[in-house]
């Protein structure tokens, strides 16, 4: 039996085809079958976390960096009387699902986005949504071609999304599969590429952009600890300041669960803004390493492998 590879929201479990091809970064993952809450038999990720990340927040967080902020004070009241706009420009987000799978995340994230700001400042100002995973049956059958199989109550979960979809039959038992409407269909980007690779590709901060990397449940479980390290210490060198990069939960708590959890995440550039989310904040991990050196202390034992 197919079964489609589905973001299941409520658990953050990442399904997908019961044949064994394995999803994200490498073959290192374990898979067991399941039911879903339909009897459904599926394929899941053994270790994943009950905890959902909140994409109505995510988006509110993304839009706060993006939008313009009014000028205040002073400096404000005299602008208008010279007439000049005392309000910021937008700014451009670009968003990067990795390790994207289908792109179910991908959609839950532009729906939330288009429910804060509406349609058209979202094509304008945030998409599209770039969305990459290494396993290219997934990309080719699902993404590109515009396809996404769900159950009832995965359309309940993600929201409005339904509005975006158009019914094409039925997948499986429980299961349907879905067309893209164009319009929402034209607000992603899918490829076919490595997770690490595409980070060296990135080409690091421009003036007027804001940057999302979404980061879900791979770390751990995909790559070796100088691996993760040095994932994510490359975006943070890339993007020092003003990036966001979004976390899974499973991870999360493989972090905290390390001997160095207190030095997580400043000790890799970020700082935490709840939601699974972290703002890069490399000056963070500078101030840290100086106020080391004046105590007299090797700063050293901060290039440790989470």
């Amino acid at each position: 039996m197919n079964i489609s590879p589905v973001n299941m929201d409520s658990c953050n479990i990442q399904t997908k085809s019961v044949r064994n091809t394995p999803s994200f970064q490498s073959g290192w993952f374990a898979f067991i079958n399941y039911k879903d809450m339909n009897g459904v038999v599926r394929c899941g990720q053994v270790n994943t976390c009950l905890r959902t990340l909140d994409y109505k927040k995510l988006a509110k967080n993304i839009v706060s960096e993006i939008a313009p902020k009014k000028l205040k004070g002073f400096t404000e009241n005299v602008k208008r009387f010279l007439g000049i706009p005392h309000e910021e420009p937008w700014k451009k987000a670009n968003i990067y699902c990795l390790a994207g799978a289908d792109g179910t995340e991908a959609y839950a994230m532009a729906d939330a986005i288009i429910g804060e700001i509406g349609f058209e400042k979202a094509k304008k100002h945030v998409f599209p949504i770039y969305v990459s995973d290494v396993t290219e049956w997934i990309i080719k059958e699902f993404g590109k071609a515009g396809k996404i199989n769900f159950s009832d109550s995965d359309i309940q979960r993600l929201g409005n999304i339904r509005k975006f979809l158009v019914e094409k039959g039925v997948a499986d038992s429980g299961i349907k599969t879905y067309e893209l409407k164009p319009e929402f269909r034209e607000c992603f980007v899918f490829e076919t590429a490595d997770l690490q690779a595409k980070i060296a590709s990135f080409p690091g901060a421009k003036k007027g952009e804001f940057n999302v990397f979404v980061i879900r449940n791979c770390l751990y479980e995909g790559f070796k600890k100088n691996e993760r390290n040095a994932i994510l210490k490359e975006l943070t060198q890339k993007y020092p300041e003003q990036a966001m990069v979004v976390l899974g939960e499973f991870d999360l708590e493989k972090f905290r669960q390390s001997k160095f959890n207190k030095f997580f995440p400043p000790a890799v550039g970020l700082r935490d803004i709840g939601n699974q989310c972290f703002m890069t904040c490399v000056n963070e991990l500078n101030e840290s390493r100086e106020i080391f050196r004046n105590r007299g202390i090797n700063p050293s034992f901060l290039d440790f492998d989470i």
